[in-house]
């Protein structure tokens, strides 16, 4: 799988688990980097179930 297809494939990973509110975006303060995605608490709690 080409890099920008697995990037793509991360990312959609990624807004579902935002849009199932699993997880939430920290923005970095300097707007250099990318969004990063961090566990909320339903995101912990549904990995402590696991």
């Amino acid at each position: 799988m080409a890099w920008t297809e697995e990037r793509l494939d991360l990312l959609q990973s990624l807004i579902a688990l935002y849009n199932k509110g699993l997880a939430d975006v920290a923005v970095p303060a300097d707007g250099m980097n990318g969004d990063r995605f961090v566990a909320t608490d339903a995101g912990r709690a549904f990995l402590a179930q696991q």
